[in-house]
């Protein structure tokens, strides 16, 4: 079965999430109709929100980079960095409503997270990482870092001008009569 059967209301994704920020739900908030599509291991309703308006299109990046990504038959997640989790739910309402054997409910779970990770993937975000190198060489080109002994040479430079209008201002006290002391 098609997971989008399942988890989208129409043909694109709609999404909501709850007040709480620990479930994000099928369909409208109000409808009541909406599946448990996935929840969280962490309390951190700023996470799933975001996840949630990502996934509805609404924001083109969602940042924390994946770290593991588990399907199988008894689970199907998401670990992020952080160790921020989601994972996919619904499956009393697969098995017991859809009446889809424990095989072919993994299946829908585990072609949900995929999509979702190939969201993320996909994503301005994970475009940008993988052009990192070749934007780390265009800055450099353009900012033309100066070597290390130009930096060295302007530092002494400085230095220099320091020392010498520090001779100057001790030949003007000494001239005025003033006695310094040497360090």
């Amino acid at each position: 079965m098609d997971f989008k059967k399942i988890y989208f209301k129409g043909e694109s994704p709609k999404f909501h999430c709850d007040p709480y920020g620990i479930y994000i739900f099928t369909g409208e908030y109000a409808d009541g109709d909406g599946l448990l599509a996935l929840d969280t291991n962490l309390d951190d309703g700023y996470m799933m929100q975001s996840l949630c308006n990502f996934l509805n299109g609404e924001l083109n990046v969602f940042q924390p980079r994946i770290k593991e990504v588990i399907l199988d038959n008894n689970d199907a997640a998401i670990v992020f960095e952080g160790d921020f989790e989601v994972r996919a739910r619904g499956w009393g309402y697969l098995t017991g409503v859809k009446n889809l054997s424990n095989e072919e409910a993994a299946q829908v779970q585990n072609d949900f997270i995929n999509w979702i990770v190939d969201k993320i993937k996909n994503s301005f975000f994970e475009q940008q990482e993988e052009n990192r190198d070749d934007i780390v060489a265009k800055l450099d080109k353009i900012a033309k870092p100066r070597p290390m002994r130009s930096i060295l040479k302007a530092q002494q430079r400085k230095n220099k001008s320091i020392d010498g209008k520090l001779r100057k201002l001790e030949e003007v006290l000494k001239s005025k009569g003033v006695k310094l002391k040497k360090k």
